[in-house]
């Protein structure tokens, strides 16, 4: 018998006299394994983000739920915000204070009876009797993911009625609001405060075109333009927020615009959009790749587009006749007010300006305008 001798013809040899790769072939794997590495995290940060849209999503789905569950059982759907009377003021509205949202009326809805019956309705609701309430864990329900500046805020105690010097408490976020509509309106109606009701407080009701609104009772029925084409919830982000605006904005219990009740006066706006301080926590804001999302008022979630070209185009203009910058103090060029008595605070109405028409967004925020047929082109 004979044997293949394997060192003669070179191959035992060529195998043992290697022992590790070739520089060309060392870099070669090293970029193979940086390019698979570079794939994983584009997926892992891709599947991230995916994540996140989807728990803000089913958070909108669950808002939009309750509040219609408590239309259908109350007759109309939770009022925006009621003004409260303070404790210990007088009988004119110098006493009211700070009303609660809408937020806290549907929260038997999502199945938060316990925490529902723990609020003390008999007094406003930022009082220390209700100190707890204001500074509940909420971001399970009411908080976006995606907002990486989501975060309570210490408030003074002084800063509430009846509070103390001294001591501070804390105050929960809520990155989800009730649209008011294109208007920013403000009234009351309350027995036993002045009249019982502000003199303009009939004009400004009617200047309220939303859903939701100060001492809204708004039925479903009443959507005229269809609830597939009417926006009833929003987001906002605190990271896209100014920093000076943040600890004052999205409480979560408040119905205050700014904090559960939102405008769509104001375009939606992205991190970095440059609005000032004074109106950015009115407005929707993005977190999710320029888009806003939007629960309708048949339930339904969608987004829409965020336009880079629309907050240049809305620039804040300055009110005239107000005395103190608020929330009435701004409008976009294409706007115009009316004030209906001496205070601006409680007094102003709005109307687009001749020639003009609502953005695709603002019609949508209307329930009985002239609004989109489908839901195509946002």
């Amino acid at each position: 018998m004979w044997a293949l001798d394997l060192d003669a013809i070179g191959i035992r040899s060529n195998v043992r006299g290697r022992n590790g790769l070739t520089l060309v072939e060392l870099s070669f794997v090293i970029a193979l394994i940086a390019v698979a590495f570079l794939i994983a995290s584009r997926w892992t940060l891709r599947s991230r983000t995916d994540q996140r849209q989807a728990a803000c999503l089913a958070n909108l789905k669950a808002i939009a739920a309750a509040t219609l569950r408590y239309e259908h059982t109350v007759g109309y759907l939770p009022p925006g915000m009621i003004w409260s009377v303070g404790a210990g003021r007088g009988g004119d509205e110098s006493s009211l204070v700070t009303g609660a949202g809408g937020l806290l009326a549907i929260l038997p809805y999502l199945e938060r009876v316990a925490a529902y019956s723990a609020v003390n309705f008999e007094v406003p609701i930022h009082t220390p009797q209700n100190v707890t309430v204001c500074g509940w864990d909420v971001a399970a329900s009411f908080s976006c993911p995606a907002d990486t500046a989501y975060a309570a805020s210490e408030i003074e105690d002084r800063l509430m009625p009846g509070g103390r010097e001294g001591g501070t408490h804390r105050v929960s976020k809520s990155n989800y609001a009730f649209v008011a509509g294109p208007w920013v309106t403000n009234t009351w109606k309350i027995p036993g405060v002045g009249s019982g009701e502000r003199s303009s407080y009939p004009e400004v009701v009617r200047n309220q075109l939303g859903l939701f609104n100060v001492h809204s009772r708004i039925r479903i029925a009443d959507v005229s333009d269809g609830t597939s084409n009417t926006v009833m919830v929003g987001e906002r982000s605190l990271q896209a927020l100014p920093e000076t605006a943040r600890r004052d904005a999205f409480w979560w219990f408040s119905g205050n615009h700014g904090d559960t009740l939102m405008t769509t006066l104001f375009p939606p706006f992205a991190p970095g959009s440059g609005y000032p301080a004074e109106i950015a926590a009115l407005a929707a804001s993005a977190q999710h790749e320029n888009a806003v999302q939007f629960a309708f008022a048949d339930g339904s979630v969608r987004k829409i587009t965020i336009d880079p070209l629309d907050v240049p185009r809305a620039k804040p203009v300055a009110v005239p006749r107000q005395k103190v910058p608020h929330i009435q103090g701004f409008v976009t060029p294409d706007v115009e007010v009316d004030i209906l008595g001496p205070d601006p605070f409680w007094d102003t109405v709005f109307r687009l300006r001749s020639g003009t028409r609502f953005t695709v967004l603002q019609q949508l925020s209307t329930r009985d305008g002239e609004g989109p047929t489908s839901s195509g082109g946002y």
